[in-house]
């Protein structure tokens, strides 16, 4: 897999191809493999998501770290192109010159985020770390959910024992709870003590661990609307408003839960 990341990666660069393009098609490729081994080597689906999760994360990681060194390869340099591109494109767009034309607070805001590329770079870095986490876990959850949630049309084919069941009572392993008071005092004090960088990873933390919390109470939530025989179009209008609007609400649940 390793090999076949840094192939797609290379022929990228080679042909000119969008990298973007090719790490996610790698990465459904992945995440289709994992669940395959998931189902044939009948593991449990929350152990799953962790192993697989994990593996992954760790895996990325490790290669963009060869190819860094063995390339001329940067991720801050190919962050910044895209943030200009996207700046270039916004300054061209007329509903932006028709706001600056109006002027006004918006106006001001909006100015002041294009006028410096490199600083929408400097964010964007330093939330990468818990947006590609939860990216990663959040698509590997889903998936995994999905594939479960229509076992009746594969499950003949299989002898898997576990159900949706069996992950929607997802728990998160009670050690994520040292990283996660860790990083609640960073961002509460971090700045003040010892930095605005450590403020900045207490909240990556709490993003970061916050996912797996998320999916703990999204399934107690699942739980009480089965509880409440709540069913059809109702239940997946509360999923729909729970997701939209409650997560936060959930990822309290699930650390209460805990």
């Amino acid at each position: 897999i390793g090999a076949l990341f840094l192939l797609i990666f290379l022929g990228s660069m080679t042909f000119d191809l969008s990298l973007l393009n090719a790490v996610t098609f790698m990465f459904t490729v992945i995440v289709s493999w994992s669940i395959f081994c998931m189902v044939m080597n009948n593991i449990r689906p929350g152990f799953a998501l962790l192993k697989y999760g994990f593996a992954f994360l760790g895996g990325s990681l490790a290669l963009l770290g060869v190819i860094t060194l063995l390339t001329d390869f940067s991720l801050t340099l190919e962050i910044q192109k895209y943030v200009e591109l996207f700046v270039f494109q916004m300054k061209n767009n007329k509903e932006y010159t028709d706001l600056m034309g109006k002027g006004g607070k918006d106006a001001a805001i909006l100015k002041n985020m294009v006028s410096d590329p490199s600083y929408l770079t400097k964010e964007i870095l330093s939330w990468l770390p818990s947006a590609y986490f939860m990216s990663v876990f959040i698509t590997f959850w889903a998936s995994i959910f999905l594939v479960l949630k229509n076992a009746f049309y594969w499950k003949g084919n299989y002898s898997y024992s576990y159900t949706i069941k069996d992950f929607i009572a997802f728990r998160a392993p009670y050690a994520f709870s040292w990283p996660l008071i860790l990083g609640l005092i960073l961002s509460l004090i971090g700045d003040v003590v010892v930095g605005e960088v450590f403020q900045t990873i207490g909240f990556n933390l709490l993003y970061c661990l916050g996912t797996f919390f998320f999916f703990q109470g999204f399934g107690v939530f699942l739980d009480y609307l089965s509880d409440k025989k709540i069913e059809g179009l109702l239940k997946n209008f509360a999923i729909l408003m729970g997701l939209v609007f409650g997560w936060r609400i959930l990822v309290l649940v699930g650390l209460v839960d805990l």
